[in-house]
């Protein structure tokens, strides 16, 4: 005989609740904006965002910020090369340290302070020594030395001491960096002729505003009238700097005498107009520019536009380009219309809702064995669920109670109670979480104490998209003969629609 066990039907209740939930685990919310914070609160949830509320800044610079990936390509070449070291008495050892120092270099995105700039010169420093002390005389010639080389005023040059004096042109080689005294004086020779034989090269940099600060090599620097800023031949990192975020960021290699342009992928121009065109909610497409900023929030982005009783506007932005709007609703702000009813931290709230069930009971059978069919219908069936429910909120929390009545469907789903039954089944309870999420607990008639979860996810102002289940403990009842009766697990799972008004 078919039969659901209580662990099943937690179970159950589980992968109702995520997929009650699916559609709000989406997203980060940017506000095109201010908005009371309530209202934040409520949308970040619907969205399931991980972050605070964003500014449209954090949006643009999401792609090109520091982060914790930059932290992380610190971390690995500090790694590297306090391996490389191993390798320097090793025969031919100076082609692993040259090799394997290259890629955590080439992971470098980013210079933000004078520690970061250390750690790539004296990576760059004993690489270079272990490219001159391998090669040596056959720099120019050999085939293996081509990555590791430049030509300055037809001179071949080890191009990572080359990049080193680039980053820092005033700054020596201690002996830790470079432990013999044959690569030291090399590199002070190398070190001399980009100081004083070579014509700087020259950095344009697009955009530079007063709001904006331009860094090369971690080093704040004051272009001149036209973005122009020198620096000595090599690789530099640059990047730009507005209200405390990196809004572009380049690696460039530049010879003497070169002239470089950059330009921000994302320039002010375009930007500007989108962000007028999104504030109008007019936009129908993410410009290219700024869709790895999308791809770096998570692949969707919602602009959030406040609007009255807590309703927003919203426009979706996905990473391959598509724009969609909805409307979040803020449940605290039903039942007022001004800033101050959205700001209010406690309120209350009546729900009325209906779900389809399902309900199952294992005391149909013990209740009454002799006349009650012994077919599945006889312990699972569908049901119809009613439910009122009045709650106090308290900023994010919802406390309430509750009345669940379930009336299932065939003809043996009715618990006999003393002399008559009772089909309707009535679930009292209380209930306390989160304005989304809520436990109850209570009893369920005629006979089961109970436990259960409920959770809400608001689709529209008002409306509620409602999953909910309970579970009846088993308990060791009396006759009025005396005999003892024990009922069995009690079971209910269903989801719905509700409807929320409160102030």
């Amino acid at each position: 005989m078919p039969s659901v066990t209580h662990e099943r039907a937690a179970a159950l209740v589980t992968a109702l609740s995520l997929l009650a939930t699916a559609d709000a685990l989406a997203a980060e919310v940017v506000w095109l904006d201010d908005a009371p914070s309530t209202v934040q609160e409520d949308v970040a949830l619907q969205a399931g965002a991980r972050r605070g509320p964003l500014s449209p800044i954090d949006l643009r610079a999401a792609a090109t910020d520091a982060g914790a990936a930059d932290d992380a390509a610190y971390e690995s070449l500090a790694s590297v090369l306090r391996a490389s070291r191993a390798y320097e008495t090793r025969l031919d050892g100076e082609l692993v340290i040259m090799r394997d120092l290259d890629r955590p270099l080439d992971a470098i995105g980013i210079i933000r302070s004078t520690a970061d700039r250390d750690a790539i010169f004296a990576a760059l420093a004993y690489q270079g020594f272990a490219v001159d002390r391998f090669f040596d005389t056959d720099l120019a010639d050999d085939e293996r030395a081509a990555p590791y080389r430049v030509d300055l005023n037809g001179v071949a040059v080890v191009r990572p001491w080359a990049d080193a004096v680039a980053l820092a042109p005033e700054r020596d080689v201690s002996p830790y960096e470079i432990a013999e005294a044959p690569q030291r004086i090399a590199y002070g020779r190398t070190a001399k002729m980009l100081r004083t034989e070579l014509l700087p090269a020259t950095l344009v940099v697009g955009e530079p505003t007063e709001r904006t600060t331009v860094m090369v090599d971690g080093v704040p620097v004051t272009p001149d009238a036209g973005g122009a800023v020198k620096v000595v031949p090599g690789r530099h990192w640059v990047h730009l700097v507005r209200n405390d975020h990196v809004i572009a960021r380049w690696t460039v290699r530049v010879g003497a005498a070169e002239e470089r342009a950059l330009a921000p992928a994302l320039d002010d121009a375009t930007w500007k107009a989108w962000l007028a065109d999104a504030r109008a909610g007019k936009v129908t497409t993410v410009p290219e520019s700024l869709r790895p900023s999308i791809e770096a929030l998570g692949g969707e982005v919602w602009l959030a536009e406040p609007g009255p009783k807590g309703a927003t506007t919203l426009t979706v932005l996905k990473a391959d380009g598509s724009v969609t709007s909805r409307t979040a609703s803020a449940a605290r702000a039903r039942g007022g219309t001004s800033k101050a009813d959205d700001d209010k931290l406690l309120g209350w709230s009546v729900a009325v809702g209906a779900e389809g069930s399902w309900l199952y009971s294992g005391d149909f059978y013990t209740q009454d064995p002799l006349t009650v069919t012994r077919d599945k219908a006889a312990v699972n069936a569908g049901a119809l669920t009613v439910d009122v429910h009045a709650a106090l909120e308290v900023s994010l929390a919802r406390i309430g109670v509750g009345l669940d009545l379930t009336t299932p469907f065939g003809a043996d789903h009715v618990a006999l109670t003393g002399d008559g039954g009772l089909r309707p089944r009535p679930y009292v309870y209380g209930a306390v979480g989160v304005r989304w999420v809520q436990l109850t607990g209570g009893y369920v008639f005629p006979y089961h104490p109970a436990a259960g979860a409920m959770v809400t996810v608001p689709v529209f102002e008002g409306l509620e998209v409602r999953a909910s289940g309970y579970a009846g403990f088993p308990t060791s009842l009396t006759r009025a003969d005396g005999s003892t009766y024990d009922t069995n697990w009690l079971t209910r799972l269903g989801v719905g629609l509700a409807w929320r008004f409160g102030g």
